[in-house]
């Protein structure tokens, strides 16, 4: 309960200046702030208890509240039971009525008229509200004007809280009744004055803005006596200007320098286009795997019409061996649109140092046909077929990839790709190892075909 109360009070703060103009804020800020404010879990069940009384009529609740608790606390209970009707949700009609009576008649009681009462922009709240006829908001505004009005006759009174919810459902508001008058008379009474109201309990003498003839007479300010914050609400004090030092020639003037120009802001800043959105979310799938034939059409024709976009889309040299493997066509596109990247030697790197397969020296034939590759590259490439094929121990499997590193090379070979004579010997020796499969023994007669035209084109 008393963590309830604590939350509802720090809410409150936020609401009092939206819906009740500055007083009704003072309120909630005050019990908000100070915790002398905020009821305990005992006081708050002792209220909640008196606010679900059912059977005894209305004018009972005052004197009831008064035995249940004592004087010094009425202000922090009233405080409280402000806080409660605040939100529509914590109270049922019946308990908001009685909550309404109790916030009202605690000052009524001691002489004090409605308008002087501290709680009073409560009551303004209710009256400024244009709730629907016959809702239980617009019972409460009935109720809160009769009691402004000083309407609530013995008949009333002589009701339990459930027959005047009734009797409130077919009572009018008069045309006649201003709002504006109350909320006049309320201003009006904010206005210090010397008669015996509650409010001057915690009003000192202040000095007047520009008259500092008083700072250094001998006037003094007596404090206050007694307990003046259970009965009032202390004000904002005016405090006197302070003078102004002496100025000397050789002190800077302080220059508030305004902009003339106004900023600019990009708005499109750090944020990522649809294009790149959409590109990424593709190229993350083609890692997985397959793209359908529409989507890898829709991701090769962002990367044909603007192969920067590859920079933007997240592919690093660790992702391509996956790419490879799952999306070779998607491979190829993004390799030949970072040629022009400072860091297209990691991903042939990467590309090199990868297990050999089919998609692998797909990749690799197509790039030697349509870009100049580094010779360096191609050569490492070459010796690392070679090398996988020795490297598998099952024969099928070993002479299926033999006859594929044949293919690849038959192609380079007649492409002019790659140098012959520099690695001459390496692919003979391999066609040599292989020669019972067919393709290693065409590689081998291509290779004496070449030996033999050399000398003659080279004299």
């Amino acid at each position: 309960l008393s963590r309830m109360a604590s939350g509802v009070a720090s809410h409150a703060a936020s609401l009092g200046s939206a819906s009740s103009g500055r007083g009704d804020a003072d309120i909630s800020e005050t019990a908000a702030s100070s915790p002398q404010l905020l009821l305990t879990a005992e006081e708050l069940d002792l209220l909640m208890r008196l606010l679900s009384e059912s059977k005894i009529p209305l004018e009972a609740f005052a004197a009831q509240f008064s035995r249940t608790f004592a004087k010094a606390d009425h202000f922090k209970i009233a405080s409280g039971i402000y806080i409660l009707l605040s939100h529509a949700d914590l109270l049922t009609p019946t308990q908001r009525l009685v909550g309404l009576y109790l916030v009202f008649s605690l000052y009524e009681s001691n002489g004090q008229v409605a308008r002087m009462n501290p709680f009073f922009p409560l009551f303004l709240h209710f009256l400024r509200s244009s709730p629907a006829i016959g809702t239980t908001a617009y019972r409460e505004r009935v109720f809160a004007w009769l009691l402004c009005s000083h309407s609530l006759t013995k008949e009333y009174l002589s009701l339990t809280p459930d027959k005047l919810l009734s009797l409130l459902a077919s009572k009018r508001i008069p045309d006649s009744f201003s709002v504006e008058s109350l909320e006049k008379e309320y201003k009006d009474a904010q206005l210090w004055s010397t008669g015996d109201s509650f409010l001057t309990a915690a009003v000192v003498p202040f000095i007047p803005l520009g008259d500092r003839s008083m700072i250094n007479n001998s006037t003094t300010v007596k404090p206050v006596e007694g307990d003046v914050v259970s009965d009032s609400i202390m004000p904002n004090f005016i405090r006197p200007m302070p003078p102004g030092g002496e100025w000397h020639d050789d002190e800077v003037f302080w220059i508030n320098h305004t902009l003339e120009q106004p900023l600019k802001w990009n708005s499109q800043l750090c944020v990522a286009s649809i294009k790149i959105i959409e590109l990424r979310t593709l190229l993350e799938k083609a890692l997985k795997n397959s793209l359908s034939p529409e989507e890898q059409s829709r991701l090769l024709r962002f990367l044909e019409s603007d192969p920067d976009l590859i920079h933007a889309s997240g592919l690093t040299p660790d992702k391509l061996p996956n790419l490879v493997e799952q999306s070779p066509v998607i491979a190829i596109e993004c390799l030949l649109s970072l040629m022009s990247s400072p860091r297209i030697t990691e991903y042939f790197s990467v590309l090199v140092d990868m297990e050999m397969s089919l998609h692998s020296m797909e990749v690799v034939n197509r790039l030697t046909t349509a870009v100049e590759l580094p010779t360096e590259f191609v050569h490492k490439y070459i010796m690392n077929c070679i090398a996988s094929c020795d490297t598998i121990e099952d024969k099928y499997t070993q002479h299926r990839l033999v006859r594929l590193v044949c293919v690849f090379l038959q192609s380079l070979i007649r492409n002019e790709i790659i140098n012959v004579d520099k690695v001459f010997l390496d692919l003979q020796s391999f066609c040599i190892k292989y020669l019972r499969v067919k393709e290693a023994a065409g590689l081998f007669r291509l290779l004496k075909t070449i030996e033999k035209t050399t000398p003659t084109e080279n004299p």
